[in-house]
This record gives structure tokens, sequence and C-alpha cells, in this order.
């Protein structure tokens, strides 16, 4: 008896979480079709706008001066939203590359060293040998 009670419940967990998935389903298939639609007429505008350009023979091209004053107006204002780092941090960030170029450099070096002495032992070794056998 009690088995049959958890399987009506495990049943019913079930029949919810599938229900809760539809709905989720269509609501995310309603958001889709409202976008397509704003696409949609996003793009008959911009065709309405090109049609009525069109026939009038102007272009909506700013000139040469205006684009430059422009960019350099768009320029200054995302220049002012940067945050500059302050000379603190730039001094921290300078000690701690550097610190880590030296310690890397020191472990180069001491890498090649220590080949190299490998590599003349080994030769020093491998000439005695062959010299002494002859």
């Amino acid at each position: 008896m009690a088995d049959k009670k958890s399987s009506d419940k495990a049943k019913a967990v079930d029949k919810a979480k599938t229900t809760e998935k539809a709905k989720a389903s269509d609501k995310a298939n309603s958001v889709d079709k409202a976008n397509d639609k704003a696409k949609s007429v996003d793009k008959v505008k911009a065709s309405d706008k090109a049609k009525a350009s069109a026939k009038t023979g102007k272009s909506k091209k700013a000139g040469f001066g205006a684009r430059v004053r422009k960019y350099f107006r768009d320029l200054g204002s995302e220049m002012r939203k940067i945050v500059w780092p302050t000379r603190k941090t730039v001094l921290n960030n300078t000690i701690v590359v550097l610190t880590t170029v030296v310690i890397f450099a020191v472990v180069i070096w001491a890498l090649d060293f220590g080949f190299g002495w490998l590599r003349q032992f080994l030769i020093d070794t491998l000439a005695g040998t062959v010299g002494s056998g002859s």
C-alpha cells in the first residue's frame, strides 16, 4: 500500500515537471515569435527608408568633416568612461611584473647552465672512454 502511494506521488511529481517544462517551452516560443515579428518590422522600416532616399536621390551619409568631428567627440566620451588605475596600483603591478621576469630569467639561466654543464660532462666522459679504448 505504501508502494502504491509513493508511486502515485512520483507520477504526480513527474506530471508537474512535464507541465512546467511545457509552459517554459511555450513561453520561449512566444518570445522567439515576438522577436521575429520585431525583426520583420525593422526590415520593412529599413526598406521604406531606402525607397524614400532613392526617390529623393539624397543620401543620408554625413560629410567627411562631420564624421571626423563625431569620431573625436565619441572618442572623448569613451575616454572619460575609462577607470584609470591609481599610481599605487600601477607601481604594484610594475613590481609584480619585474619580479616575475627576474625569477623566470634566473630559472632559465640555471637550466641553461645545468644543461650546458651536463653536455660538456657527457662529451668529456665519452671522449675519455673512446680515447682509452684504442
